[in-house]
């Protein structure tokens, strides 16, 4: 088996989620996500808040760096040795790479899109821009089980452009975040830590 381990990102969208969606805010993580999971049979994500996780696990957004610690490393050792993988990837730094030293077989990731992220993640995010979709992620997570009217009330209350009006509406209601069901629309991820 081949096992890929993404750090998570600091950067997070502001409405809880499985951790690649939560992480997605970051441009670095998502590219370095994309190509693990087209190669690896396993990917994880090495935490700052829950060590190394499984990409599906739903969670609030959080601010919680990765701080080394020798029963870190411990723990993080024992999980990847429970999978037995034949080879280990790491899309890891430095610093998350040292609490990996102790598995044998880690590679470092490398291609294409991988150096991409590694070059984009030394310029510099993109910082202060808000995509259209989040400010819709955002208040169909406050305003959850509203109807479809009230969904159309918001996004026409919100982008004055009849074209982007519908784009966002068809946007939101289709994404990964919204459940509808008849006329109701729910957000779709309830963290299991309520």
């Amino acid at each position: 088996m081949l096992l890929s381990i993404v750090p998570c990102s600091s950067a997070k969208l502001p409405v809880p989620c499985p951790l690649y969606l939560l992480y997605s805010a970051s441009p670095v993580f998502s590219l370095n996500y994309l190509h693990a999971i087209r190669h690896s049979d396993q990917v994880l994500i090495l935490s700052g808040k829950f060590g190394l996780v499984r990409p599906d696990k739903v969670a609030h957004p959080y601010n919680q760096r990765l701080v080394y610690s020798q029963n870190l490393a411990q723990s993080v050792c024992m999980e990847i040795s429970k999978l037995n993988p034949k080879v280990i990837y790491s899309y890891c730094g430095v610093g998350y790479n040292r609490i990996l030293d102790s598995p044998p077989y880690i590679k470092p990731a490398s291609g294409s899109i991988v150096e991409r992220a590694k070059q984009f993640g030394r310029q510099g995010s993109i910082r202060g821009s808000s995509p259209p979709l989040l400010k819709s992620l955002v208040w169909l997570y406050k305003n959850s089980g509203c109807s479809l009217e009230a969904v159309a009330a918001f996004i026409f209350s919100t982008w004055s452009n009849p074209i982007t009006r519908k784009s966002q509406f068809s946007r939101l209601l289709s994404s990964f975040f919204a459940k509808v069901e008849g006329d109701r629309v729910y957000y779709a991820y309830i963290p299991e830590d309520i």
